[in-house]
């Protein structure tokens, strides 16, 4: 009995700050709905018609949240209904991404503190997008490496991630130019080409925040420094250096020919035999 009533403590104590848990996560987000209503713009300010609004609901720090997806109106009106009781006791943030075609586009983080609440509704008004980007490699980076006014052809440019993983290589044509596709994002872009000195530019965006999905990056080339002995390149000496030994060599038969000829007729033959 005794060991009965022993277990039962046990599976109390173990059970019961669990279901407190479970207990004031639903109270947090009781059973219930809570409506969002808005108007979808892209990041020029223009109502985005057709477009897939998803919205994400996270409710403070309780770990809790819930999303649901809708289609904007021809206005970019939207009605997003969510379960969950709203609770103004705690930080209430919605995340809301855009999605039309091939673009996405997300918001800035709504603070629903920031808005007056009508029974169960929230009317977030006209929400634009700030970031306006294409999903996939559907951006690029473009540009013409040049060695002065001559354009370069042969180059390597690549396109380097922020850990230095390679996001793509091209190499320049005929005119000098080059095209990398690319997701959004900020790179790194490294040109190599033999006899110049490698090229590189930094913190180059593409199709995040204000940046175009379409960046031009051009490089100016500068020669790689040549090596010099006694004030001569490696060119230059090893012609001086042969043109040195062609006239050891010339002299040395020369020389030899001139014996030959003054000796001529002059050698004996010895018999051993005698």
């Amino acid at each position: 009995m005794k060991s009965r009533i022993a277990a039962l403590l046990l599976i109390a104590v173990l059970v019961l700050p669990l279901a407190g848990l479970a207990l004031s996560v639903d109270e947090a987000y009781a059973a219930g709905d809570v409506t969002f209503t808005g108007v979808a713009r892209d990041s020029d300010g223009n109502p985005l018609t057709g477009a897939d609004v998803r919205l994400e609901w996270d409710a403070g720090d309780t770990g809790v949240g819930v999303s649901g997806t809708v289609t904007s109106g021809s206005d970019g009106g939207f009605t997003v209904v969510l379960p969950g009781t709203y609770d103004d006791s705690i930080a209430n943030i919605v995340k809301i991404t855009y999605k039309k075609d091939p673009l996405m586009m997300i918001c800035d983080d709504v603070v629903l503190e920031d808005y007056a609440i009508s029974g169960t509704t929230f009317d977030l008004g006209e929400v634009d997008a700030v970031f306006e980007y294409t999903m996939g490699k559907n951006m690029t980076v473009v540009g013409t490496v040049k060695y002065g006014s001559e354009l370069i052809p042969g180059a390597t440019v690549s396109l380097l991630r922020s850990n230095g993983s390679v996001a793509g290589t091209d190499t320049t044509d005929s005119d000098g130019k080059y095209l990398i596709e690319c997701e959004p994002g900020t790179y790194t872009v490294t040109v190599k080409r033999g006899g110049f000195e490698e090229a590189i530019k930094e913190d180059i965006t593409v199709g995040t925040g204000t940046a175009s999905s379409s960046e031009t990056c051009d490089f100016q080339l500068v020669k790689t420094p040549e090596q010099t002995y006694w004030g001569l390149d490696l060119p230059h000496l090893f012609t001086l250096v042969g043109l040195f030994i062609a006239g050891i060599l010339l002299i040395v038969v020369t020389a030899y020919v001139v014996y030959v000829r003054r000796h001529h007729g002059r050698l004996k033959i010895v018999d051993d035999e005698d």
